[in-house]
């Protein structure tokens, strides 16, 4: 993993020894730096800071890992515990349903979803926080975990469709706008 991690850093990027892709919800990522004695809360203020996010205890996100051998189950992770000890008992258990063989081609995914939805707290969030509430909400409901009626799933499918063509069409504006200021 360590390899994996110094391969990963663009070192004009990173000052920090190590670096791991944080995955969202809506398929991007985010590649955080950090170092061997950083806690999951430090890591995740790192995160908010790169994002725009407001911290843990006021937007209920969390850090989440996959499980090295359930394929759909994650792990929310300890605020307190060092990421590189996160890391190496992952590869250890890794390493244990294979019988002791190493492999090289699976390493750990960090997950940044919410954990905990605080009602009071809905009015100072910040546009990524609610980009990413409803990429998860969207997924939830394609997973058959949150129950709804057949006309408000007409509704939430219209405005996945909405963020879904305003994001693309913003892309391509961007792209656009490139081009035409490099011709």
């Amino acid at each position: 993993m360590e390899v994996l991690s110094i391969l990963l850093k663009n070192p004009y990027h990173h000052s920090l020894p190590h670096a791991i892709p944080v995955h969202f919800i809506n398929g991007t990522y985010q590649v955080i730096g950090f170092d061997g004695s950083t806690t999951i809360e430090e890591f995740l203020s790192s995160l908010n800071h790169e994002i725009g996010c407001r911290d843990v205890q006021q937007s209920g996100f969390a850090l989440f890992s996959d499980d090295p051998i359930e394929k759909d189950l994650e792990h929310c992770l300890n605020r307190n515990a060092k990421l590189c000890d996160v890391i190496s008992k992952w590869e250890t258990a890794l390493r244990e349903k294979g019988s002791g063989k190493f492999e090289n081609t699976k390493v750990i995914r960090l997950l940044y979803k919410s954990r905990l939805y605080y009602r009071a707290a809905a009015k100072h969030e910040t546009d990524k926080e609610k980009l990413l509430l409803c990429y998860q909400v969207n997924q939830q409901i394609q997973q058959g975990k949150f129950p709804i009626t057949w006309e408000l799933a007409l509704e939430l499918a219209t405005l996945m469709a909405q963020v879904t063509t305003i994001y693309c069409s913003y892309l391509l504006i961007f792209v656009f706008h490139l081009q035409f200021v490099n011709y």
